[in-house]
């Protein structure tokens, strides 16, 4: 054995025999559980040029997030505004699509808070519930020197109109503490609120004046918005996938319209994209006895999207007549 190994199985043997290395003891100590909550900012997958037919959001998402990334700035011109966000509009618009591009563009994680996880018969265990959560996220934000978007689905049922929770005063003391958060009692620098709602008419109108929520309707997408929809989803799809290309010849213009003629939003056109590929890979597994037999480099011809989009049915979908 030479002198350099005979050194260094001593000191395997010394931390073997003492315990595990201070060093190693310090990291494990400090590694925190995962909580499925929350996206870290290096793990946020989202690219502006994959969501279509939202420029105008886009736009203002972009201004909030200046204000947000150099807010000591605008104080020094005397600028101080809320960098809250209420994003409203039709289901499967890109709500959280735009949430999570809100949060990469601030640099900021990701987290999600849902009332119903927190909801309890005991009297005072929901609103703990909620603060809870929201004082775990700001020291998670402060342990690692960064923002967080609190992201808030449904939001009518925390902001709802206040009064008519019936014996749920829960609810009421909820919507009076993020009262209080956004005009700055409770308010702290790392946390950004960002909540959504298909009913903003049931929202109370204490959330909807001016300097609390800054309100952004994400509506129904034209027949241009469509396209980009398109086009970008399918590129969201190629660059998740192992294969070079998964559509060969995609008719972007008959998507559109067609998805136009029907109402559809980007839900309704990630659904079909799925499908298609589904479809397609019960169609090739079916002709074969052994995976080994498949074939990795094949390309799904692009007329099927076409062909799943005209099958497809959507619950109470609206027939439109022209195009925009």
């Amino acid at each position: 054995m030479t002198k350099k190994s005979a050194k260094k199985r001593k000191k395997q043997n010394a931390v073997s025999s003492f315990g595990q290395d201070p060093f190693i003891e310090e990291i494990e100590k400090n590694v925190q559980p995962e909580d499925p909550n929350i996206i870290y900012k290096q793990d946020l997958i989202v690219s502006r040029d994959e969501i279509g037919g939202l420029e105008n959001v886009l736009k203002e998402i972009d201004k909030i997030a200046r204000y947000a990334k150099f807010e000591k700035l605008y104080t020094l011109f005397g600028i101080r505004k809320n960098p809250h966000i209420l994003l409203h509009g039709p289901p499967g618009t890109g709500k959280t699509y735009v949430a999570k591009y809100a949060a990469k563009k601030i640099d900021a994680a990701y987290m999600e808070l849902n009332l119903t996880e927190h909801l309890s018969m005991w009297h005072g265990m929901t609103e703990r519930g909620v603060i809870g959560q929201l004082e775990t996220y700001e020291e998670v934000c402060k342990e690692h020197f960064m923002k967080g978007i609190v992201f808030m689905d449904e939001a009518e049922s925390i902001f709802g109109h206040r009064g008519t929770g019936g014996t749920i005063h829960a609810y009421d003391n909820i919507a009076q503490y993020f009262l209080r958060f956004m005009d700055g009692t409770n308010q702290t620098e790392d946390l950004i609120l960002i909540a959504a709602t298909n009913k903003v008419e049931m929202i109370d109108e204490a959330f909807l004046r001016s300097g609390r929520f800054n309100s952004i309707e994400v509506g129904i997408p034209d027949r241009k918005g469509l396209y980009d929809i398109w086009e970008g989803q399918v590129r969201a799809t190629e660059r998740k996938s192992e294969l070079e290309k998964v559509f060969k010849y995609v008719p972007y213009d008959d998507l559109a319209d067609e998805s136009y003629r029907r109402g559809f939003v980007g839900a309704d056109v990630r659904s079909i994209i799925d499908k298609t590929i589904e479809d397609y890979i019960d169609n090739l597994v079916s002709n074969v006895e052994d995976s080994d037999e498949l074939v990795t480099n094949v390309t799904i011809p692009g007329d099927l999207l076409l062909e799943t989009l005209i099958a497809y049915k959507k619950f109470g979908q609206k027939k439109r007549v022209g195009f925009k």
